[in-house]
C-alpha cells in the first residue's frame, strides 16, 4: 500500500493527454494539483492572466476530468490562492 501524495501539472504541461497520463501511473488516494488561482475567471476570455492557448488548456483539463467522473474536482485553499485538485 502506498501513501497518498499531491502531484502538480506544470503550467506547460497542462493538456488532457498529461492528464491521462497522469491517471495511468496514479495509485489510490493520490491527488492531482491542475490549477493555481479563480479557476472560473482563469479560463474566461474576460480574465487577462492566461493567454488564449493557457486557457483553453485549463478548461480542457477541467472538463476532461468532468467527463471521465473523477471523484470530486473540488477547490481547496492554500491561503488566498485557489488549488484545484483532482483526488
Amino acid at each position: 500500500m502506498s501513501s497518498s501524495r499531491i502531484q502538480s501539472l506544470p503550467p506547460d504541461r497542462r493538456t488532457e493527454i498529461d492528464l491521462l497520463a497522469w491517471l495511468g501511473q496514479a495509485d489510490a488516494g493520490d491527488v492531482l494539483e491542475y490549477h493555481h488561482g479563480f479557476l472560473a475567471l482563469d479560463r474566461s476570455p474576460c480574465g487577462a492572466v492566461f493567454k488564449e492557448r493557457d486557457r483553453v488548456a485549463i478548461g480542457q483539463v477541467a472538463s476532461q476530468a468532468m467527463r471521465l467522473g473523477l471523484g470530486r474536482i473540488s477547490p481547496r485553499t492554500a491561503g488566498h490562492v485557489w488549488a484545484c485538485m483532482i483526488g
